[in-house]
């Protein structure tokens, strides 16, 4: 296969390391190829005269004198200039004392930022390019144009120049890419990171663009949501950054394997971008409304003391909304541990005569990692609770199900590096292992869904570089259970901290196919989303249509798994104990 031609759009000959390390990715990627890089001659040119400038200003005796007579005004004149920073509503003070203060106790993630030299290290042609400046925008030239038309490339990126317009968005066959370090959506203008927190916003994300001649109006290639941090702005900084490589890599290879079509046909690429208010620096009155966040947050993670957080269970009977819970009967759990993870199953043991089994997962507290239990639901009362699956790691999310007669159940064993398929000899208490399936990565909830013969198996994937197991949701189909499992060419499907990781079994519901997850932005199992989704082997398409907040029952913290077995819904909760 031909390798995708990429060219850059660069500042200078030296650039920030969130750059320099996307270059070295693609480039080290197979079937993408960096053909040329483009720097800013205006840039250039720019830094050159600064140069000049310094070499050349050799101070003489009368202007030392008149330096030590600045200097002296300025230390006195220091604390008056301070304080109305620090006062004046419309001044910078609070947010540049707050940066200050965030980048000393974050000093080691400014090195994304950290100038790397491109000349000796990225094999590629490099050009230089005499931007027409009219204002904030850039224009260029015939010649220019032509020269990077010359090198047949089949999308540019820009990570260079000011706001780009005319001719230059048709010289690659793909367009101009972009990133906005934010969710377009919400955060036009900038600076990123610190909106969010202003906002009060659980998560932060990065948009890639392509871009048109239309400020603001291009068509959306991809984006990712993240969890912000609570406190620092440069840590949200360094996760929007550094997210910014595995998005454009996976939008990249997508483009080279399925084709372009296969992004442009997707709702997402067609979004339209609400005309917003495009945000600049925050002053002091801005910043207010942060400083109360930050409070509040540093509140709420030291509050309550000497508590700990117990799951619970809960029942109700199913009604046409499945995005309401209201009037559930709570199970909760003996104080030495906790139920979680609820699946729900109905069957026909004796003619005519029903039972339903709930399948969770129990931890001990003492024994440190969980296993799979089950008991009878009589009477909103969940009884005969016996462990039926117990391994020498931790087990939970025992996704169980029927196929070809028989039951089979999939735990999380993440922990373990596998995908385990478990067999029922003797329902519901008797199971055996029936083979591992994938192997060698991190999958967390699988959730096993049939269509037309083929299983289609959706997890969230473990992230080590962002250390996160909530925003990565991946697919994996077989032509059989225990068969050769193939990932999905569009993988990851979805890379969103607040809707990915799968929350319990793939329903029908008004001929549409419903895939539960969860919202973990605030916290880890936060709320549940449901989503309209279409799945093939070369297709995904998903829509929330609804969700379940944790306001359900009096101080619920939240939930993050939801089944039905057409009659009675189960869910689980969490909420504070005593430790």
């Amino acid at each position: 296969m031909k390798p995708l031609r990429i060219g850059f759009l660069l500042q200078g000959k030296e650039c920030p390391q969130w750059q320099y390390e996307i270059l070295k990715r693609v480039e080290n990627t197979s079937n993408l190829e960096v053909s040329l890089i483009a720097f800013n001659g205006e840039f250039q040119a720019n830094n050159k005269h600064q140069q000049n400038l310094n070499d050349t200003d050799s101070p003489s005796a009368s202007s030392t004198s008149d330096n030590a007579t600045v200097k002296l005004a300025q230390k006195i004149l220091s604390p008056f200039r301070r304080a109305y920073s620090l006062l004046n509503p419309f001044a910078y003070g609070i947010p540049s004392l707050y940066h200050r203060f965030d980048e000393k106790y974050n000093a080691d993630l400014k090195h994304l930022w950290k100038k790397k030299a491109i000349d000796a290290h990225i094999n590629a042609s490099k050009i230089v390019l005499q931007p027409i400046r009219k204002g904030f925008t850039h224009y260029f030239n015939e010649t220019d144009i032509q020269t990077i038309k010359d090198n047949d490339l089949d999308v540019i990126i820009r990570f260079g120049f000011s706001i780009i317009r005319g001719d230059i968005h048709k010289t690659a066959r793909l367009g101009i890419w972009s990133f906005h370090h934010g969710d377009n959506r919400f955060y036009r203008g900038g600076p990123p990171g610190i909106w969010e927190l202003i906002k009060g916003k659980p998560e932060i994300a990065v948009t890639l663009q392509q871009l048109s001649d239309v400020l603001d109006c291009g068509n959306t290639i991809g984006r990712s949501t993240h969890r912000a941090d609570l406190y620092s702005v440069l840590k949200n900084k360094h996760l929007i950054y550094s997210s910014c490589g595995d998005l454009l890599l996976q939008k990249l290879q997508q483009a080279q394997s399925m084709g372009f079509e296969s992004i442009k046909n997707t709702a997402l690429f067609k979004e339209d971008i609400p005309d917003t208010k495009i945000l600049k620096s925050p002053r002091n009155f801005e910043c207010l409304s942060l400083l109360i966040t930050l409070i509040k947050n540093y509140i709420g993670l030291r509050w309550p003391r000497n508590k700990k957080i117990r799951w619970f269970l809960a029942v109700k009977p199913v009604d046409k909304h499945f995005d309401q819970f209201d009037h559930a009967k709570l199970i909760t759990s003996p104080k030495d541990r906790f139920y979680a993870d609820p699946f729900i199953i109905s069957v026909e043991q004796e003619p005519k005569k029903k039972k339903t089994f709930i399948f969770f997962e129990e931890l001990i507290y003492t024994q440190k990692k969980a296993h799979i239990s089950v008991g009878e639901l009589i009477n909103e009362e969940l009884i005969n609770i016996k462990p039926i699956i117990q391994e020498e790691f931790h087990l939970s999310y025992p996704y169980t199900f029927k196929d070809n007669g028989d039951w089979f159940l999939i735990p999380e064993s993440r922990q373990n590096k596998t995908v385990r398929l478990y067999k029922c000899t003797d329902f519901p208490y008797q199971w055996q292992l029936e083979s591992i399936i994938i192997e060698d990565i991190e999958l967390l909830d699988s959730s096993i869904h049939k269509q037309d013969g083929t299983y289609f198996l959706f997890a969230n994937k473990y992230q080590p570089n962002r250390d996160t197991s909530n925003e990565c949701l991946v697919v994996y189909f077989s032509d059989s259970l225990t068969g050769e499992w193939h990932a999905h060419p569009l993988n990851p499907l979805v890379t969103n901290i607040t809707n990915s990781r799968p929350a319990g079994k793939l329903f029908e519901h008004d001929g549409k196919l419903i895939l539960p997850t969860q919202n973990c932005a605030l916290r880890y199992g936060y709320a549940i989303n449901f989503n309209e989704i279409e799945i093939s082997k070369t297709h995904f398409s998903m829509k929330r249509v609804s969700g379940l907040s944790p306001d359900w029952h009096k101080n619920n913290l939240g939930s993050h798994t939801w089944n039905s077995d057409g009659e009675t819904v189960v869910i689980d909760g969490h909420h504070y104990i005593d430790a």
